[in-house]
């Protein structure tokens, strides 16, 4: 998976990019790539992160592995993620009817 987001990146093709990175970044950090998943999420546009609570979430993440909760761009994140959570939430409360 790694070989397939590094293509994408050095492509730059970044729906791609950020589709697999949103989807496998877990998995990669599990076994030990976590310097790999900050390389990639820095390799990125920043409005492709902010775009994507689950890229969000992987900066988050990493950055609290590392101890640097405290940067700006973290923030914006972790902003991002409450607000698809929140969106997610009310959602799931409308009566079916009015989802359709």
């Amino acid at each position: 998976m790694t070989d397939a987001i590094n293509h994408v990146i050095a492509g730059q093709d970044f729906p791609a990019a950020s589709e697999l990175l949103a989807t496998h970044w877990n998995e990669v950090v599990s076994t030990g790539g976590l310097r790999t998943v900050e390389m990639w999420l820095m390799a990125l546009p920043e409005h492709v992160i902010t775009g994507d609570a689950r890229l969000c979430l992987a900066r988050a993440w990493t950055s609290f592995a590392k101890g640097a909760l405290e940067e700006q761009r973290v923030d914006a994140c972790v902003n991002r993620v409450q607000q698809e959570c929140v969106r997610d939430v009310l959602s799931a409360m409308e009566p079916r009817e009015m989802q359709q």
